[in-house]
């Protein structure tokens, strides 16, 4: 008996920073016939001449895009530029066509405007520098509850696009079948953020098999304390999300004192490109001067407060965070000189205190017996295949 051919969906949750984040997509695009990417707060006027620019004959329009994220790259180098760079250039490279998931009407985009606006505000501020601030003022009720409310609004935006996305689903999907000439067997692959878990409701809505290919980040990405609390947000569990806060307040903290800390900056850069080539198999002889900062913050900083951090419990960390606040009129006024060494002083001893051992000092050895190395796995794509619910 001959096997039924079937249409199916490939949701690859992906994140979107850096080039070599985009080159994990390679293989998906190469055996996928019509691809749609992320494309949030797109209204429909403009989705739809943007899908044009990767029609079969409209091969400058596209070229249009690739050049201008190439002149954004060359001006400043962007993370998010570098990924759909090389995104562009692989839909470019394998000729493949777009009908985009993702596309919000006027209603849709005034409906989500005043979470939208709170997020953007908060982001504007920075925000590393609003929870230092709270931190330092003692205000850590207020740094917990703005970042909360900021992770709430990103969480309740972040539903209401799945919404949308689910509800569209069976006309990109019918439009996806269109585009690729009627093929039975067409493999329609979705790019979206990791934190759009929707599988089994792009299954059943649109009664197509749809795989699940979990596409990890940095090699350290799993371990940071601020990704855990954005996941307990967006799954509903705010109470544990708001009793974590203070370990995120203190990996901010940690990354902000050590950042300054110049005599460290040679142990950073050596770890970080002793990693990043090791990471890279081979394929990276020489690390470009504009990605050093990024390849410290990946490598070296974010991995290592994040392990510190999940080494003490969330009441540990707002003794910690607390102590900060009593100092911080003398550390402000320390600040504002250039110096750290209250708030050097303080974070020192607490670490101590609860049996961590580190020291000020730049040596080598010391810092990569800190360091969550050994997370290989944690490179590995995870795939998953759900199938529609019967209909009852």
């Amino acid at each position: 008996m001959q096997k039924k051919m079937a249409a199916r969906i490939v949701l690859a949750r992906n994140v979107h920073a850096g080039a070599e984040q985009a080159q994990k997509l390679e293989a998906l695009i190469e055996e996928a016939d019509i691809i749609s990417f992320e494309t949030a707060f797109m209204p429909i006027k403009i989705a739809v001449p943007y899908e044009r620019a990767f029609s079969r004959g409209k091969e400058d329009r596209l070229q249009a895009l690739i050049d201008a994220s190439r002149r954004l790259l060359k001006e400043r180098y962007d993370r998010k530029a570098a990924y759909e760079n090389k995104l562009y250039e692989l839909l470019g490279e394998y000729h493949r066509e777009v009908v985009l998931i993702e596309r919000l009407s006027e209603a849709d985009l005034a409906a989500i405007a005043d979470k939208y606006e709170s997020i953007e505000r908060y982001e504007q501020r920075g925000n590393e520098a609003v929870l230092l601030g709270n931190i330092l003022l003692g205000n850590i009720d207020t740094a917990t509850k703005l970042e909360m409310e900021y992770l709430k609004d990103f969480s309740a935006i972040a539903r209401f696009r799945d919404r949308k996305i689910i509800e569209y689903a069976p006309t990109a999907l019918r439009k996806a079948k269109q585009r690729a000439g009627g093929k039975k067997d067409m493999t329609y692959l979705v790019i979206l953020g990791r934190l759009h878990a929707i599988a089994q409701d792009l299954a059943d809505q649109t009664n197509v098999s749809v795989e699940d290919v979990l596409l990890p980040g940095s090699v350290y990405h799993h371990l940071s304390v601020g990704c855990e609390i954005r996941r307990l947000v967006h799954e509903g569990r705010d109470d544990e999300a708001t009793r974590a806060i203070p370990l995120r307040l203190m990996e901010s903290s940690l990354r902000k004192l050590l950042i300054v800390q110049e005599q460290l900056m040679q142990v950073y850069t050596a770890i970080a490109i002793e990693q990043s080539k090791k990471m890279s198999k081979g394929r990276i002889e020489e690390i470009p001067e504009n990605r050093i900062d990024e390849l410290v913050d990946d490598y070296v900083l974010n991995p290592l407060c994040s392990n510190i951090a999940r080494q003490v419990s969330p009441e540990q960390a707002r003794e910690y965070v607390s102590r900060l606040g009593r100092l911080g009129r003398t550390i402000f006024e320390e600040v504002s000189r250039g110096e750290y060494r209250k708030w050097s002083s303080v974070t020192f001893d607490f670490l101590r205190e609860v049996g961590i051992a580190i020291s000020e000092k730049g040596d080598l050895e010391m810092w990569k017996a800190l360091f969550p190395f050994g997370q290989e796995e944690s490179q590995e794509i995870v795939r998953t295949m759900y199938h529609p619910r019967a209909k009852v």
